[in-house]
Formats: structure tokens, C-alpha cells, sequence
């Protein structure tokens, strides 16, 4: 995380894309790890389990006040969010802000 004026940010790879392949032409590891993260069951547990991993250590930063958590995520960072939200009965976030989130 990083401090940007009195706001701390976190930026969470729930695709576990260390390399940038997710951006390339081939599209084939992006596919197998979004069949992971998104099955056609409609059961989700392992994106919501990483979305929930990202607000659990974010939430123990120093300086940080759980409270007041907010997400934003674009495309699949949107969903994933969205994700967090449907997880749990009582959302831990403040704020959520959505662009193209549905995946």
C-alpha cells in the first residue's frame, strides 16, 4: 500500500498476473485463470476469498481505520468487488465504485 494524501492505496492482483501475460495477445492464461476465478457454476469462492484476503491485510495496515474502506475496480477488479459484497451479510466496506464490473 501506499500513503496518497492522508488515504492509504492498495492495489490487489486477484489474477496473480506477475508477468503481464493477462494484457498479451494470447489470451489462453487469462481464460484459465478467469475459469478459476469465474466457473460456470456461479460459485465463486475463490475470487471472494482473495477479495476478502486483500480487505483483511489492508484493514491491519497501520494507520489504517477499517471503518472507512472503499473499493474501486475497473472490468474484473469491478466484478471482484461486486464479489465481496455478495460473499458476506455484513459488508466491511464504506464505499464501492463499479466501471464495467460485470464479468
Amino acid at each position: 500500500s501506499q500513503e496518497l494524501g492522508g488515504a492509504k492505496v492498495f492495489i490487489a492482483d486477484m489474477i496473480s498476473d506477475e508477468s503481464g501475460w493477462a494484457w498479451g495477445s494470447d489470451r489462453s492464461q487469462f481464460n484459465a485463470a478467469k475459469d478459476v476465478l469465474l466457473p460456470e457454476s456461479g460459485i465463486h469462492d475463490v475470487l471472494q476469498s482473495r477479495v476478502q484476503a486483500a480487505v483483511s491485510l489492508l484493514s491491519r495496515e497501520i494507520g489504517v481505520d477499517p471503518s472507512r474502506i472503499a473499493a474501486l475496480g475497473w472490468c474484473f477488479g469491478g466484478h471482484a468487488i461486486q464479489e465481496l459484497v455478495l460473499s458476506q451479510s455484513s459488508c466491511p466496506l464504506k464505499a464501492m465504485a463499479t466501471f464495467h464490473g460485470v464479468f
